[in-house]
């Protein structure tokens, strides 16, 4: 079986366009899972705004539902949304990468091996796709790790949304049996 030194340019050059669109495509990822964590946020706000809005007018028609009782459920939905609201924030994060050589860099290495090492052209050049293949796999990696990690708050903030909104339904029926049969 040949080794990957011994196959040959063309296949070598497509291994790196493959590396080069899986990099590409997690970084594509990373922007629209922070652009979805954004719009966690801007959730937030208007969940926010609107439980705000409301309790106004959920205490002055409270009847004989305890003000006590608004304050403890409007405290848990009030901490479900800044949780979401933490979560989301987290999956903001922009994470150092790892950072592809420059072009310079590629060149200046690829004429010092020539010159050192004393290798042919197509073998410095095979050497040089080789590095590149791994940069880019070693890149792609770490973008895939760190938006992994955004995944996993984007759906802890999605969940303390739900649990949020499961609090206002729970509230709200609490509040109907409160005022037709207490």
């Amino acid at each position: 079986m040949a080794s990957l030194d011994d196959i040959n340019i063309s296949v070598l050059l497509k291994l790196e366009k493959i590396a080069n669109n899986k990099y590409e495509e997690e970084k594509r990822r990373a922007e629209s899972l922070i652009s979805q964590a954004s719009n966690m946020q801007t959730v937030f706000a208007v969940s926010s705004a609107a439980l705000f809005m409301l309790l106004p007018v959920i205490i002055s028609n409270k009847g004989t539902l305890s003000l006590n009782c608004i304050f403890i459920f409007v405290s848990c939905i009030v901490a479900s949304l800044l949780l979401s609201l933490v979560w989301a924030t987290k999956a903001q994060k922009r994470y150092d990468t790892l950072v592809l050589p420059k072009e310079k860099e590629v060149e200046d290495g690829l004429k010092k091996q020539l010159n050192d090492e004393n290798l042919s052209a197509i073998e410095a050049l095979r050497q040089l796709i080789l590095n590149n293949i791994d940069n880019m796999n070693k890149a792609q990696e770490a973008w895939e790790q760190n938006n992994n990690e955004r995944v996993s708050y984007i759906k802890k903030s999605t969940y303390a949304f739900f649990i949020a909104v499961g609090f206002c339904v729970v509230f709200y029926l609490v509040s109907l049996f409160w005022i037709y049969f207490c």
